[in-house]
């Protein structure tokens, strides 16, 4: 059985760091991480990369999004914090960064933020691409196989995660997954996001998913 882990939002590791040791991940595991953030390319080439003796990693220097996205899209990156908690626009480091459209977010939202053109991986495709030999498509006379690939998602995609989850929801492709951990941040849109959150976790429990989000 093949074992995946997608790590979506991979900053500097943490989450990484923190699911192999929960799930107990060594060499026979292939990890993805995704990171759109140039700023940290280097850092996770070090301390990730370069350390890696024990795992199987793949970094995708991209922002994931979902079908449609172009192939390059505005990414806006928060700027980290000094020890004084003072801004330092020089180390965007320190929080997260976003894919989406001004017009959509609350007032402020993108205050601060700095602004850097980033490639794109439509995530749907991307599954499509990476697990079809082994568990079949929706159109295979029987469906998925999950029984061939055991797949963990982390989302962390500050915002993006409606777009990816809806179209993995309804293309089925969410069900070849055993766990989905996700963020939500419906904090950041003007619209209320919290009955579209409880519909696409619902969901996912339907299509036989662990699905623990996080607000």
């Amino acid at each position: 059985m093949r074992k995946i882990f997608l790590d979506c939002g991979t900053h500097l590791g943490e989450g990484l760091t923190y699911f192999s040791k929960l799930h107990q991940m060594d060499k026979t595991w292939e990890i993805h991480c995704f990171e759109p953030n140039p700023n940290l390319h280097d850092h996770l080439r070090l301390n990730i990369m370069n350390n890696s003796e024990d795992f199987n990693i793949t970094l995708h220097p991209a922002a994931v999004v979902g079908p449609g996205a172009p192939s390059t899209v505005t990414l806006n990156m928060q700027p980290g914090a000094t020890p004084e908690g003072n801004i330092d626009r020089g180390n965007p480091t320190g929080g997260g960064s976003t894919v989406l459209p001004p017009a959509i977010l609350k007032e402020g939202v993108l205050d601060d933020y700095q602004q850097v053109t980033v490639p794109t991986i439509d995530f749907h495709s991307f599954l499509h691409e990476l697990v079809k030999e082994n568990i079949g498509t929706p159109e295979s006379p029987n469906g998925f196989d999950r029984g061939k690939c055991f797949i963990i998602l982390k989302l962390d995609v500050e915002g993006e995660e409606y777009n990816i989850l809806r179209a993995l929801i309804e293309s089925g492709y969410s069900s070849v997954m055993s766990y989905i951990y996700v963020e939500f941040h419906g904090r950041f849109f003007k619209e209320d996001m919290r009955s579209e959150e409880v519909r696409l976790v619902g969901e996912l429990f339907q299509q036989g998913v662990v699905s623990i989000p996080h607000w």
